[in-house]
Parts: structure tokens; sequence; C-alpha cells
């Protein structure tokens, strides 16, 4: 039962890095929309804003590419702190523990992760702060997990998606790419 109540709860955080950015942009938009005559509806907007009306299937290969080059960068980078006598991944067991009790409930927030963190981290705060403040910012929240191997794997992860998002203001690529890179993490430490 703890276990379903720490997903929820994480659930439920997730769901407000939805909602601030929904709200602040709504009162930005209000507050633009009051001075000017051009009332363009704030759905419109907001999803031209976060890349959310350009959806091809070319967007998803490239997030398929994408999540399959972060993978291979985060297992080099584990694969070399492990040769120096690096491992600090005492989470594969939780990890596995979790996904083997509620595998549906874990998939799920495995989606639901990567849509909100790359909706909050990616597409609102990279485009009001910048890349490195959004990474940083992602890489601390990531601690939570103990691992340092986490925080470097998140910095990296978050660094390349900021600059996918910055380049190609394309939410799908960065979100696909996010959700398979976890989700191959957790195919790899089940087969480990």
């Amino acid at each position: 039962m703890d276990v379903v109540l720490k997903y929820l709860v994480n659930v439920l955080i997730l769901l407000l890095m939805f909602c601030l950015p929904l709200l602040f942009e709504y009162w930005k938009y209000k507050k633009e929309h009051i001075k000017q005559s051009n009332k363009q509806s704030f759905w419109l907007s907001l999803l031209d804003k976060f890349g959310l009306n350009k959806f091809t299937w070319k967007n998803l290969a490239y997030g398929i590419v994408l999540s399959l080059g972060i993978f291979a960068l985060n297992v080099l980078i584990v694969s070399l702190g492990t040769y120096f006598g690096y491992n600090d991944l005492q989470t594969q067991s939780k990890i596995i523990s979790d996904f083997i009790t509620m595998p549906v409930l874990f998939s799920i927030y495995l989606l639901i992760s990567a849509i909100a963190e790359e909706f909050f981290f990616r597409a609102f705060l990279t485009t009001y702060t910048g890349i490195w403040f959004s990474t940083l910012i992602f890489a601390i929240l990531h601690f939570s997990y103990g691992s340092y191997f986490e925080i470097v794997g998140a910095f990296i992860l978050g660094l390349i998606l900021a600059i996918i998002w910055k380049r190609t203001r394309n939410f799908y690529i960065i979100a696909i790419g996010h959700f398979l890179q976890n989700f191959y993490s957790i195919i790899l430490l089940l087969m480990h």
C-alpha cells in the first residue's frame, strides 16, 4: 500500500508540474490580450507555443532515434563509472521491485512523468529560463533516487532534450525520447 501511495503522490506532483505552466500561460495570455485586439484562442496559442500542433510520423522516428542515442550515452557513463570502481546505483532493486509488483501502475507513471517533466522542464522552464538553469533543476530533482549516476544521467538527458527543444520546438520528439529512454532503462534493469 505504501508503494501505491508513493506513486499517487508522485502523480499529483507531476499533475502540478503540468498545471502550473498552464496557469502561468493563461495569466500571461489574459494580461497580453487585454491590451491587444488580436484575440487568438488561448488553446491555439498554447498548442503553438508548446509545440503540440506539429505531430508527424517523422517526429515519432526522431523521438525513437533520440531515445536510443541518450540510452547508449547513459549506458556508456554507467559502464565507465563501474569500470573505475564507482557504482552507486542502489535504487536498481527498488525500481525492479516496483515494476514487478505493479507493472501497469509503474508504466503509467513512466508515461505521465515523461509528459509532465517535458512539459514543465523543457517546454515551459527552458523557454523562460534557458537551457542550463532548467537542466540543472531537472538534475537536482533526480537526487531523490539517492544516486549520483542518476543525477549525471538526468543532467545529460535534460541537456540534450533542452537543446533539441530549443532547436525544434516540437514537444512530441522530446516526450517520446524521454519516455522511451526511461522504458529502455527499466528493461535493462529487469534483464540485469
